[in-house]
């Protein structure tokens, strides 16, 4: 099970063709991705945006860790293929309700 990302943005896309070419992403990767996004954020400068970009920040932040938090406790509990299969699919649904949040909102803009 895998989640691919898609962009119409052309320099994303890039980036994304760039990491996806091996199906792994490298600490080195998520870490530049995440610096890229972060930078893109600074750029904008509208002050009515600015308390709504920096609290999306820090979710997309937070959302990370607890992802990477849950990796963890899985793998403490040794789950089997079929626990593991439900946990892929559960987290899959979540990343995919906070995609389909961007293109009910941002993405219509």
């Amino acid at each position: 099970m895998s989640l691919n990302i898609t962009t119409q943005h052309a320099e994303l896309k890039k980036e994304l063709d760039r990491i996806n070419s091996d199906n792994r992403v490298s600490f080195t990767e998520f870490q530049h991705i995440r610096d890229a996004a972060d930078a893109k954020i600074d750029r904008l400068t509208a002050p009515e945006l600015q308390a709504h970009l920096k609290k999306l920040q820090k979710s997309v932040d937070d959302a990370v860790e607890v992802l990477q938090q849950v990796a963890l406790a899985a793998r403490k509990a040794k789950l089997d293929d079929a626990a593991k299969a439900a946990l892929k699919e559960s987290v899959s649904y979540q990343i995919t309700y906070l995609a389909m949040g961007f293109k009910t909102s941002v993405e219509r803009l």
